[in-house]
């Protein structure tokens, strides 16, 4: 396995870890299988891998263990992974479990708006980043 491949496998499981509250049943190898094809880039505090940002096209979503809330984001990472991403495509889309608040005020101050809900999902675009 390349460091490439482990930091990718690190990723998705520090994301998992922090989604288990949520979503009890959710096992690794599924969110692996759901993720094949996406862009995985390790979200960092220091050294240590603490979740994952994953991309692909315009729509975005990042998980991290829970430990990791409130500590792991900057102006600095925004202005590297979200911005270029924003400029290519023009908008960003994300969705959050309907029942995830904590998500829901993450993206919101973030400058996502409310799209439409279905029955798991609330489903927001991003137009103009925010605190970046």
């Amino acid at each position: 396995m390349t460091e490439a491949d482990e930091d990718r496998f690190q990723a998705l499981r520090r994301a998992h870890s922090g989604m288990l509250g949520r979503i009890p049943n959710l096992k690794l190898d599924d969110l692996i299988a759901a993720f094949d094809g996406w862009h995985v880039e390790p979200v960092r505090i220091g050294e240590w891998i603490v979740g994952a940002f994953l991309h692909r096209g315009d729509e975005i979503h990042v998980a991290v263990e829970h430990m990791a809330r409130g500590h792991w984001l900057t102006r600095q990472w925004l202005r590297t992974h979200v911005s270029p991403l924003l400029e290519r495509h023009g908008t960003l889309k994300t969705s959050v479990s309907r029942d995830f608040r904590a998500g829901h005020e993450f993206v919101t101050r973030l400058g996502f708006e409310r799209d439409r809900e279905d029955a798991q999902c609330t489903h927001y675009t991003l137009r103009k980043l925010r605190h970046a």
